[in-house]
C-alpha cells in the first residue's frame, strides 16, 4: 500500500509450506543373519544413505545385515530443496546367538545319561545315532554304543546359529584269562595269562590276600590249601573299568603228613636190625629209602643198619596221597656200636716188619686207658689213644725193653656207658 492522493492499494496470497518431516520409525538393532531390514519414515518421497555403502537400498531404504557385516552404522533419511530434511539414527548389527557345545571329553560306554550343554539354551539336539540323545540334550552312551558320532545343536530363528562336535564312546577293555593249572599240591604256582593284549593298568586279586599288577601274563604261588577266587580288572588308558571274576578258579590240595617210628629205639651193632611203622596220613602208596642202599613200598618194612657200612644211617619214607601229593620225612638213626676189646699176648718188634707193635684192638670204646708194666711194677708206656701202640722201648724210645713177659692193664668205657678193665701178659720175643 501507498499513501496519499495518489496513493495506491495491492493484495497478493502467500503460501507458506511446511517443513518435510524426515523422521524414522524402525528399531535400531538386528542380528547378523537378519537379512533385509525394511526401514520406514514419516513421509515418503525421501531416500536413504548409510556409512557402509550399498548396505542400504536409497529408494526403497531396505538394510541388508549380510552386506554391512557386524557394527554400528549411521542411517540417513534425506528430502532435498528448500523445505527439505535430513534424520540419522544409528544402527547397530549384532552377532548371532552363540550355539558353541561345551567340550566333550567323551565317555565310557557304560556311563550314566549325560546333559551336553550349550553357550545358549532353547535349542534342540540331534545326533547321528538312533536314539542316543534326547532334543534336550541327555545322551546315552550305552545306546549310542562305542564309536565316533557327530552332535548337532540349532539354535532356531534368523539369529540362530549351528554347532556340532564329535563325541567319542569309548569301548570296555576286554578282560579274559585263564590260570595255567586249576588244581594241584600245595605250595601251587600257577600262571596267568589274557585271552587278549591288554593295555592300560591292571588289578589281580589272588584270592588269598595278595594281589598283582602285571597285564597279560602274571604268576602266583599258592601256599595254603583251599580254593580260591580269582579276579582280574582293567582299567583302560579311557579310563574305562573292565573286570573278570572265576569263583574257586584255582584248588590247592594239602601234601600228605609224612612220619615213621622205629624199633628198637637204640639199635646197636650186636641189634642192628629195626623195624619201621609208618605213621603218615592221607597217604595211599609208601617209598621207603634206606640210606641209597635199599628200598621198600611195604607200610611197615625192616632194615639192617650194617648193610649201610656206618654207624648212622639216613632214612626216609615219601607217601603220596590220591591227588598225587607228596611229603618226605628223613631221620638220621644212629647204631651204637658195641664195645669190642681184643688183646694179643705176644709180638715180635725185631724190624722183621711181621708183628712188630704191641696194641690193643678196641671197637665202640669212649674212654681208654692202656697201660704197661714191667715185672716190678714200673710203668714202661701208657696212652689214652686208641689204636696208639707200644713199640717196645722204655722211657719213650731211650732203650727197647729186654725180651721177656710184661704186665697190661685197660680200662674202657663203652658207647653203651658200660665201664670195663682188662688186665694181662705180652711176650716181647726179639
Amino acid at each position: 500500500m501507498i499513501p496519499g492522493e495518489c496513493g495506491d492499494t495491492y493484495s497478493i496470497q502467500v503460501i507458506v509450506d511446511a517443513s518435510d518431516n524426515a523422521s524414522i520409525f524402525d528399531e535400531t538393532s538386528f542380528c547378523l543373519g537378519w537379512g533385509n531390514v525394511q526401514f520406514d519414515a514419516e513421509q515418503s518421497g525421501g531416500y536413504w544413505t548409510a556409512e557402509c555403502g550399498d548396505c542400504v537400498d536409497p529408494v526403497t531404504g531396505v538394510f541388508n545385515t549380510l552386506e554391512s557385516g557386524i557394527g554400528n552404522f549411521d542411517i540417513t533419511y534425506n528430502f532435498d530443496g528448500v523445505c527439505g530434511a535430513s534424520e540419522a539414527m544409528v544402527f547397530q548389527v549384532v552377532p548371532n546367538e552363540d550355539s558353541s557345545i561345551e567340550p566333550i571329553f567323551g565317555y565310557c560306554v557304560d556311563a550314566n545319561s549325560q546333559l551336553l550343554v550349550a553357550a545358549n539354551p532353547g535349542g534342540a539336539w540331534s545326533a547321528d545315532c538312533n536314539n542316543c540323545i534326547s532334543n534336550s540334550g541327555i545322551f546315552e552312551p550305552g545306546i549310542a554304543g562305542p564309536g565316533e558320532f557327530e552332535i548337532t545343536y540349532v539354535l532356531p530363528g534368523p539369529c540362530g546359529t549351528t554347532s556340532t562336535e564329535i563325541l567319542e564312546v569309548f569301548p570296555l577293555p576286554v578282560v579274559n584269562f585263564n590260570p595255567g593249572v586249576n588244581e594241584g599240591c600245595s605250595p601251587l604256582a600257577v600262571g596267568f595269562a589274557t585271552a587278549e593284549p591288554v593295555i592300560g593298568n591292571c588289578q589281580w586279586s589272588f584270592g588269598d590276600g595278595q594281589f598283582g599288577i602285571d597285564c597279560n601274563s602274571t604268576s602266583h604261588i599258592f601256599q595254603n590249601p583251599g580254593c580260591y577266587d580269582i579276579s582280574l580288572t582293567v582299567t583302560s588308558t579311557q579310563g574305562c573299568v573292565n573286570s573278570m571274576f572265576q569263583s574257586d578258579a584255582v584248588c590247592v590240595f594239602p601234601n600228605p603228613i609224612s612220619a615213621f617210628i622205629y624199633t628198637p629205639v637204640q639199635p646197636d651193632t650186636d641189634n642192628p636190625i629195626i623195624e619201621l611203622q609208618e605213621l603218615a596220613s592221607g597217604e595211599i602208596a609208601y617209598e621207603w629209602n634206606f640210606a641209597g642202599v635199599e628200598t621198600s613200598t611195604d607200610p611197615y618194612a625192616s632194615y639192617n643198619l650194617l648193610n649201610t657200612g656206618e654207624l648212622s644211617s639216613h632214612i626216609c619214607l615219601k607217601v603220596i596221597d590220591a591227588n598225587g601229593c607228596t611229603n618226605t620225612f628223613c631221620r638220621n638213626i644212629e647204631m651204637i656200636e658195641k664195645l669190642r676189646v681184643y688183646v694179643p699176648s705176644a709180638f715180635t718188634p725185631d724190624g722183621d716188619g711181621i708183628n712188630e707193635v704191641f696194641v690193643p684192638v678196641v671197637l665202640g670204646a669212649d674212654f681208654y686207658e692202656f697201660t704197661i708194666f714191667d715185672r716190678w711194677g714200673a710203668i714202661l708206656f701208657e696212652s689214652t689213644i686208641v689204636g696208639e701202640p707200644w713199640l717196645g722201648e722204655v722211657n719213650g724210645g731211650e732203650y727197647f725193653a729186654q725180651p721177656g713177659l710184661y704186665l697190661w692193664h685197660l680200662k674202657v668205657l663203652g658207647q653203651d656207658l658200660e665201664g670195663r678193665e682188662y688186665s694181662g701178659h705180652v711176650m716181647l720175643i726179639r
